[in-house]
């Protein structure tokens, strides 16, 4: 494990008894050798658990030739979530619909009361072309990057053939799709935000007048425009179904909410799948739904990490070989170092 005395300065190596939760050592450094030195000090050890650190690696081999070294379940989960990203980030348009589907769908509470969410403004036309033309240059870029490694270039020179810098190009490599940029979930942020909660209690109360409500929240605090309650108001009429400038009935009408979550980006559905079960939101059920109808390789790798992370949460060692040995998707999430824990960590490790 590795101590940090002085962040991006001075770092040591602790060592933890495992199986009594406890520390056991302190080295001065995270050089391979010390490590060594300390392992073969201390004869026995049977089983080393680590992160990915080729030092720790190479330590572990020379101090105890004879221990098997495995990974602890924070690390396999944290692959697991690693490459989980990158197969959402391949997704982006099933990400984009779901986000869509779910601001417009419309809920029935335990009491039978329909409660259905305000759809978010769309983009400009001319951002959207702006985003698409970006897009393209990126794919082009990354389909040059893939040219020039299959013809055999460095990643140094494949940078300065192409004008980008070395990290791009390696993540252009990572995927042999083009990954997406994950959207800002503060994108967009208008200034009647903070008064929406407000506008929305009033409306579902009776208050169907936008210069009644404009007035009211002016009395709150709120600095902007009529138009911009007009036209937050006219996005709640259009998801109760009620024409402009059309007299309101007497019928019962449904509720409306505000949509909590602004974007799903590839982390926010990587979050949704590995959470824990007593961490779950009413809404998360809904979107892992959404999340699987929309392709097949999402539905399977949304399977999969769960069934993984079930084995491991659950300590359950004897279902880890049928995990591995399932057919397909081998080569959409990769179950790095998996194979090398034997079981081991299942049993010997601390939950994540």
């Amino acid at each position: 494990m590795n101590e940090c005395f002085r962040k991006c300065k001075t770092y040591g190596t602790a060592l933890i008894d495992l199986e009594r939760s406890r520390p056991i050592a302190l080295l001065k450094d995270a050089k391979a050798e010390t490590l060594a030195e300390w392992l073969k000090a201390h004869p026995g050890i049977k089983i080393v658990s680590r992160d990915r650190s080729k030092t720790y690696e190479s330590g572990i081999r020379q101090g105890a030739p004879e221990a098997i070294q495995v990974a602890d379940r924070f690390h396999l989960l944290q692959n697991l979530a690693q490459t989980l990203n990158e197969v959402f980030a391949t997704h982006h348009q099933a990400l984009k619909t779901v986000d869509e589907a779910y601001s417009l769908s419309s809920v029935t509470q335990t009491d039978g009361t329909v409660v259905v969410r305000v759809p978010r403004p769309t983009r400009e036309q001319q951002g959207l072309q702006l985003a698409e033309q970006s897009r393209a240059r990126r794919l082009a870029i990354h389909q040059q990057v893939w040219d020039l490694h299959h013809q055999g270039w460095s990643g140094k020179a494949i940078a300065r053939q192409v004008g980008i810098g070395v990290t791009s190009v390696f993540r252009y490599l990572r995927t042999s799709t083009l990954p997406e940029p994950t959207r800002r979930r503060s994108r967009g942020r208008s200034i009647l935000v903070p008064y929406h909660e407000y506008i929305l209690k009033r409306w579902n109360e009776g208050c169907h007048e936008g210069l009644i409500l404009f007035k009211e929240i002016q009395k709150l605090g709120y600095k902007g425009s009529y138009d911009t309650v007009a036209r937050y108001i006219r996005r709640i009429r259009t998801v109760q179904k009620i024409k402009p400038r059309k007299r309101y009935s007497v019928k019962s009408l449904p509720k409306v909410v505000q949509p909590k979550k602004l974007c799903l980006t590839p982390r926010r559905a990587v979050w949704l799948v590995l959470r824990k079960p007593e961490s779950q939101q009413p809404e998360d059920e809904e979107l892992l739904a959404l999340l699987t109808a929309q392709h097949p390789d999402l539905a399977e790798a949304i399977e999969l990490s769960q069934g993984f992370t079930c084995i491991v949460r659950q300590q359950q060692p004897s279902q880890l070989d049928p995990w591995l040995t399932q057919p397909g998707f081998l080569t959409k999430i990769e179950r790095r170092g998996v194979k090398n824990c034997q079981n081991v960590c299942c049993k010997r490790i601390p939950a994540a």
